[in-house]
């Protein structure tokens, strides 16, 4: 199973790693991606979520560039991938079998 969560307001970001934990204990689980853009883009610098979520196996996190410079964001997190677009990922990953979740 393949699945993409989707957060672009930061209060959606809490449901979102409880989601994904809860996700992780059936297996079989082959890769979830959390998809950051819009105004929740400023978790990728400095969240304790974020340093969790990356050290999670099986867990990619992806920060949209897009709003990286919409919101004049310079750097993320170490683990984190920065993406060019964070809908194209979006749109890529559901072409490709995965799920889609936003919480």
């Amino acid at each position: 199973m393949k699945t993409v969560f989707h957060v672009n307001d930061v209060q959606n970001l809490d449901a979102a790693v409880a989601n994904i934990e809860n996700l992780l204990v059936f297996e079989p689980i082959e890769q979830i991606i959390l998809v950051i853009n819009g105004p929740a883009i400023k978790v990728v610098k400095d969240s304790p979520q974020i340093v969790k979520l990356v050290a999670m196996e099986k867990v990619t996190v992806y920060a949209c560039n897009n709003a990286m410079k919409a919101h004049d964001i310079d750097y993320v997190l170490e683990g984190v991938k920065v993406v060019p677009a964070g809908v194209y990922s979006l749109t890529q990953l559901q072409l490709t079998g995965f799920a889609y979740i936003k919480p």
